[in-house]
Parts: C-alpha cells; structure tokens; sequence
C-alpha cells in the first residue's frame, strides 16, 4: 500500500474473501488496532482505510464492495452484516462506497460482471468529476 506514487483516485476492492474465508467481524476499532484485532473484517478495513488516508491525502479513496446474493454461497446474515458494517465504516472515514451488483461465475466475476463493475465504476464517476 505505500508504493502507489500520487495518484488521483484509488480503488479499493474488498471483503469478499474475508466472507468466504468466515473470518470474523470483530468490533468496531480506529484505532491502536492489535494484531489480534487486525484478524476481524471491521477493524482490518479501518485500519487499510486510515493508512491510505494518511499515505495518499490528495487521492479520492473509493471502496468497491460486492453486494450481490451468492445461493451456496455466504448466509444472507453475513452478506448483510458485511455490507452493513462496511457503510459504519466508510462513513466514519468519509470513504465513498460503490455497492456492486455484478453476475458471477463460480463465487467470481465473469465476463458480464467484470463489464457491470466497470459501468457502476464509470457512472460513479461520472457523477462525481461531471463527465
């Protein structure tokens, strides 16, 4: 994370795996975070989000999350406390979320989800620098 030069705009892409792996939520933590802490979804993306802020405070940081049901796949529960979790946390860095619905193949994207990723990206950014 600390060799991204000066960009603009970072994307971040995540908690998915952590899903699928069950890694734990863990509390709600912004600080001083302990290794131990930094195993749990919630305090590891506080964590990456304040180290990004801090390396890249120019940059416009937008965090990517994976919302799209997934039969077979992780409980509603967890899709829903992922997401909701994720919110609590960008909102209290100021990260802007894109929520992403894409079509998968096998737990990833394919083709069509890889084209829905990059059509929510742009009208995202479309919206924001009025293009």
């Amino acid at each position: 994370m600390d060799n991204l030069g000066n960009p603009d705009v970072i994307f971040i892409l995540g908690g998915t795996n952590d899903m699928w792996q069950e890694a734990p939520f863990g509390d709600f933590v912004y600080a001083n975070w302990t290794d131990e802490q930094l195993c749990s979804y919630r305090p590891a993306l506080a964590c990456l989000l304040d180290y990004m802020q801090q390396h890249y405070p120019k940059a416009k940081i937008y965090f990517l999350l994976e919302t799209s049901p997934c039969p077979g796949g992780i409980t509603e529960e967890a899709r829903l406390n992922l997401i909701e979790s994720t919110h609590q946390i960008t909102s209290h860095y100021g990260v802007d979320c894109i929520y992403l619905t894409i079509h998968k193949n096998w737990w990833h994207p394919d083709a069509q989800g890889q084209d829905d990723i990059a059509d929510q990206v742009l009208d995202v950014l479309q919206t924001d620098f009025n293009v």
